[in-house]
Order: structure tokens, then sequence, then C-alpha cells
């Protein structure tokens, strides 16, 4: 008799209360929208598409298009390496949305000193199986703000072996969506960098695809 009065009473809404209100239903979550234009994304690294060279101080009217691996050295010795890709892949209405710029170095010697790896955009023309460390540009080595951009793309410390990523959207955006002439990067040493840091720096004529300078471009595209 207890059990049913007090059951009668829950129901009934008498000394213990009314029954509580049932709990609002949560709103269900939105649901992502993806983005219409997907991002592609496009890696270079055949040596077909890639020019490139080293500029040597100490031999300013030689011409090295064909070695696979050269000298990265402090102020000292300030030599170049120039680097152009072949950009025919990228759809001309592409919006860049990132780029960077993998090389390999390995350390010259047996002692690391301190230093840092710089990537400039090239302005002048030029041609890999011709170019010096005195021809084309305006003056020995590249004038900076003539030859190439004085604002670096990027600089990356380097104190091990192994690959250094640059940023290089920046210049992507201006060959690509402005249409400025492609005229490559110019990679150096940092004026800070000690005089005796010493590396080697791998190019396109490397045997293994790995070791060889990479530019991947992630864009979307309006086609």
């Amino acid at each position: 008799v207890i059990l049913a009065g007090l059951v009668w009473a829950l129901l009934d809404g008498g000394a213990t209360g009314p029954l509580p209100a049932p709990s609002p239903t949560a709103a269900p979550l939105a649901t992502p929208v993806k983005d219409a234009q997907a991002v592609s994304r496009l890696d270079i690294a055949d040596p077909a598409r890639i020019d490139d060279t080293w500029l040597n101080p100490d031999l300013p009217e030689g011409t090295w298009a064909d070695l696979d691996l050269v000298h990265l050295q402090g102020p000292l010795t300030p030599d170049r390496t120039l680097v152009r890709f072949d950009l025919a892949g990228i759809p001309e209405d592409a919006e860049i949305v990132s780029a960077t710029l993998t090389l390999r170095a390995e350390l010259w010697g047996d002692e690391v000193f301190p230093g840092a790896v710089v990537v400039y955009t090239v302005l002048t023309p030029w041609d890999p199986t011709t170019a010096t460390y005195q021809t084309p540009w305006t003056a020995p080595g590249l004038a900076a703000g003539v030859d190439y951009d004085s604002t670096p793309l990027d600089i990356r410390p380097i104190a091990e072996t192994g690959p250094l990523v640059f940023n290089v959207t920046k210049a992507l955006h201006a060959w690509i969506e402005e249409r400025r002439p492609n005229q490559g990067f110019v990679i150096m040493m940092s004026e800070d960098s000690h005089n005796m840091a010493h590396w080697w720096l791998y190019l396109s004529e490397q045997p293994e695809a790995a070791a060889r300078p990479t530019l991947r471009v992630s864009y979307r595209s309006h086609e």
C-alpha cells in the first residue's frame, strides 16, 4: 500500500513535487564545409626542369654548370649558387598557397662554425652554361638591389648535415600571380656567418633524387 501511494504521489505531482522538465535537445553541430577549390601540390626535382650553377670568386671567369656538389662558404669567400625551376606544370590562373625550396647541405671538414644560409630572388637573366662570378652581373657576385632583390626570401641557420627548407612563397606569388619573370634563386651564406663556415651544397646533377634541389608548390586553380 505504501509503495502504491508513493507511485501515485510521483505521478500526481504530490509531496515530492512535479516531474522534472525534459532536457532540451542539443542542436546538431554544423557540418564542416570543404573548400570548393581543392589545394593541389607540385614537387619539382627533375634535373631536366632545373637550371643551376655555382659562381666561384676564386676563379671568377669559370663556369660550373655540370657540378653536382659545390662549395657554400662564409663571407671571406663569398661564393654564390644559382637555382631556377621550370614552372610549366603550374596553371596560369593558380593562386599560390605556399612554396618551399629544399636544399641538401653537408659539412665540409670536421668542425662546424656558426653560420646561416640566405635565399634571395634573382632579377637579372642568366644562363647556367655561361654565368660566371663576373658576368652577366652589374657587379661581381651579383649586386644587391640590382641583380637580386636585397630583401631575403628566407634565412636558415646551418649547424648539421641534412636538408634546409626555405619559405619561398613570395617568389612564387610574384612569378605566377603577378607574371614577373622567373630568374630563380641565389643562395649564399649570411654576412654575419663565421668566415670559416664551409659546407657542400648538392645540385640537380646528383644521382639521388632526394639530394637534389626541390621546389614544392601548393596552389588552388580555377580550371
